[in-house]
């Protein structure tokens, strides 16, 4: 089969980027033909298609201009992007299609590609990785706080509770945005969501995604990343983007006061930050970004995985590697962490969600468990990530939904 998969990037930008490569690579492995659609960007690797990708939208940058111009040429981009639209459609025309899978698209290439894709009556399966279609901002926070207040269109509260960067302009663009979705009904021209965790798909089902329409389907990871290591490293690691969804104030404050060896791998915004806790507490190591061998070996002579984000993390990847590599989690009590670690902590430990004390309580509590205990939660972990996250179980589950949609040839 010829699939169009498409994602915003064609460069490791987080968790939707690692889905969409190993998606690509499985594909091809299972002797489908890939076209890829996605922004142009520096970074980007190769593609053959590349001539068909719009022009990156860079929000850094515009978010730094005067230009009031620029800014909302910017902005009805992210609402309906024409440039993707033609470019799509040039796309189509140009090459047999038989399958559409989108990843993360909504705001960078815009929902204007769908109707060229359904014109042509191509099947759309659509992978969900957070909650563009329910939340004006996305992450259901607002000002660091789970928010859930724009339940059923009242996304005007965004405005009200300056939910996008704590600025009114952000925030009723976002707004807009949302009331432009609700619009265009982009629930009812998906064919099948998928939903990488039970708890995102719970929350669609609440916000109206009908439930013949969506399905749980777990991402998956490459063999090789499975590990049954039942050793016992010498630190706790911490890996990710440094921002605010992150929960990065927790984790600086639990930093400042450790007595336990923590490593921390990531960059972004809070770098500067890290530098100075490392400097400050000689417990602390931050060694900034690297590639993903080298966060294997930092990961292998680790004790166990600290994770504080503040939002509704759909299914970390940081997560699942961590357990594959037969680690146990310390996680906030909340959304699907609770799945992941198991309601009698068979893998890890919850601390209540944003209490930097709780997590520093539980960690001692990691720290003070005696072999047998330790290795257990080891050996928890490996067995419920081979049993949960690897490609066969994803391509058998995603081939029997699809005959829901017509579509008898297996992916």
């Amino acid at each position: 089969m010829n699939i169009l998969l498409i994602n915003y990037s064609y460069y490791n930008s987080g968790g939707d980027w690692t889905h969409t490569k190993l998606l690509e690579d499985y594909y091809k492995i299972r002797g489908h033909k890939v076209i890829n659609f996605a922004l142009k960007h520096r970074n980007n690797y190769h593609s053959d298609y590349s001539k068909y990708f719009p022009k990156e939208l860079d929000f850094r940058n515009v978010a730094n201009e005067s230009n009031i111009k620029s800014k909302l040429r910017h902005g009805i981009n992210t609402l309906y992007n024409f440039e993707a639209k033609r470019n799509i459609k040039k796309l189509l025309n140009e090459n047999d299609v038989d399958i559409v899978h989108l990843q993360n698209f909504l705001v960078h290439i815009s929902p204007s590609i769908i109707s060229e894709i359904k014109k042509r009556e191509i099947p759309i399966i659509y992978t969900l990785h957070d909650y563009q279609l329910l939340c004006p901002v996305a992450t259901f926070l607002s000002n660091d706080k789970i928010c859930e207040d724009c339940k059923f269109h009242k996304y005007y509260m965004t405005i009200v509770k300056k939910c996008k960067r704590n600025s009114y302009p952000y925030s009723f663009f976002a707004a807009i945005r949302a009331y432009f979705l609700t619009f265009l009904n982009i629930k009812d021209k998906i064919d099948l969501f998928i939903s990488p965790s039970k708890f995102l798909l719970e929350k669609h089902l609440e916000y109206g995604v009908k439930r013949d329409k969506i399905i749980h389907l777990n991402y998956f990871l490459e063999s090789n990343v499975f590990y049954e290591n039942f050793t016992k490293g010498n630190y706790g690691l911490w890996m990710g983007r440094l921002s605010d969804e992150k929960g990065i104030n927790v984790l600086l404050k639990y930093l400042q006061k450790t007595d336990h060896s923590t490593f921390v791998i990531g960059d972004g915004k809070f770098k500067n930050k890290l530098l100075e806790v490392a400097k400050e507490n000689c417990n602390v190591n931050y060694v900034g970004k690297k590639e993903n061998s080298e966060i294997m070996m930092y990961l292998d002579a680790s004790k166990y995985l600290i994770v504080t984000s503040i939002w509704y993390e759909n299914l970390p990847f940081v997560i699942l590697e961590a357990l594959a590599r037969s680690k146990p989690v310390i996680v906030p009590n909340i959304a699907e962490m609770r799945n992941l670690v198991g309601v009698n902590n068979q893998r890890g430990f919850f601390y209540e969600l944003g209490d930097h004390d709780d997590l520093n309580d539980k960690i001692y509590k990691m720290e003070s468990l005696d072999n047998n205990s330790y290795f257990k939660l080891c050996k928890n972990a490996y067995d419920f990530a081979k049993k949960n996250f690897t490609d066969k179980k994803y391509f058998q589950i995603l081939n029997q939904a699809l005959k829901r949609v017509d579509i008898e040839n297996d992916l």
